[in-house]
């Protein structure tokens, strides 16, 4: 096997192999990867906050956005996300699953679904 020069005998170069195959294999698969600390990421409560407005504006309702619960991502042509949020009205919270569509290059986005999940349960406030 050939190695660049400064790869020694290659051990560490092949250390990484099983870990590329795997994320290759989830990227190639076009899934859903979990996005961490999605309640603290500044882009998804950005997209939360756009899918909580452009529900309103489809809707005439007056949701207000109150936080992110979690967050998944889905790479297609541009990337897919799908945001499980709390947002209330009248004083009565519900938890709401949200997909937006982003296509960065083309300052893209659009909200393609906004479902009321229920009311929050216990260990979601």
């Amino acid at each position: 096997m050939f190695l660049p020069p400064g790869l020694g005998d290659g051990r560490v170069l092949l250390d990484f192999v099983p870990l590329l195959k795997g994320q290759t294999k989830k990227t190639l698969a076009g899934g859903f990867v979990d996005i961490p600390d999605a309640s603290t990421n500044k882009d998804i409560i950005a997209l939360a906050v756009f899918a909580v407005d452009e529900y309103n504006k489809e809707q005439g309702k007056h949701l207000e956005f109150k936080k992110v619960l979690s967050a998944k991502s889905q790479v297609v042509a541009g990337v897919n996300y799908v945001i499980n949020l709390v947002a209330g009205e009248d004083g009565q919270d519900s938890e709401y699953k949200a997909a937006v569509w982003v296509k960065e290059w083309e300052n893209f986005k659009k909200l393609t679904s906004f479902d009321r999940i229920g009311p929050l349960t216990t260990g979601a406030n």
